[in-house]
């Protein structure tokens, strides 16, 4: 090998050297920055599943109670008085929350029986299980005839009620099917 091709040589393994730091860097380079990125995926993803939990949670240890009779001077213990009465009729002690009526208007329903119906109560549980005997307990409502025109139902998101709502109208479309108890059946001819 003559010294004009060693040096060529030694020019040649010196860039590619330098080539290869450069890459190797730009490669640690990018790497760090996926990383930067996975940890900031896990975080929006954490935070997102927080949140949907958040939101579950809230919904999950509330009730709906209806016709629930509206009177003048209410306030936030006037209506904690009335439920708590009204759970105390079913044989229950359960930590109320929070309780409030919706205040909505009509929403464009022009039905006259809608405009003289109370309001809901929105009441808040202290946790799940509490919720859960309300509900299995519900029943005895009808035998005590103060409360027997009261009706409980869980709190569901917007989401579900026009899920709900949606699949009515199309059962209600067909002929042959009616929407009972919740569940689409066929109708008893």
């Amino acid at each position: 090998m003559t010294n004009l091709e060693k040096t060529f040589a030694k020019e040649i393994k010196d860039n590619i050297g330098k080539l290869k730091d450069e890459m190797t860097l730009e490669f640690a380079q990018v790497d760090n920055k996926i990383k930067e990125l996975e940890l900031k995926m896990t975080d929006i993803e954490l935070n997102q599943t927080q949140n949907v939990n958040n939101k579950m949670n809230s919904v999950n240890s509330k009730l709906v109670f209806k016709n629930v009779t509206q009177i003048d001077d209410e306030n936030e213990d006037s209506l904690k008085d009335y439920v708590h009465g009204l759970l105390r009729s079913i044989e229950l002690e359960i930590d109320i929350m929070n309780v409030y009526r919706i205040n909505t208007p009509n929403n464009g329903n022009t039905n006259s029986t809608a405009e003289h119906r109370p309001k809901p109560l929105i009441v808040t549980m202290a946790n799940d299980t509490q919720r859960d005997s309300v509900l299995k307990n519900k029943f005895k409502l009808n035998k005590i005839t103060m409360y027997k025109n009261v009706y409980i139902e869980p709190d569901r998101s917007r989401h579900d009620r026009m899920q709900d709502a949606n699949l009515r109208r199309i059962v209600k479309a067909i002929p042959n099917l009616e929407y009972k108890k919740g569940r689409v059946v066929q109708k008893d001819n």
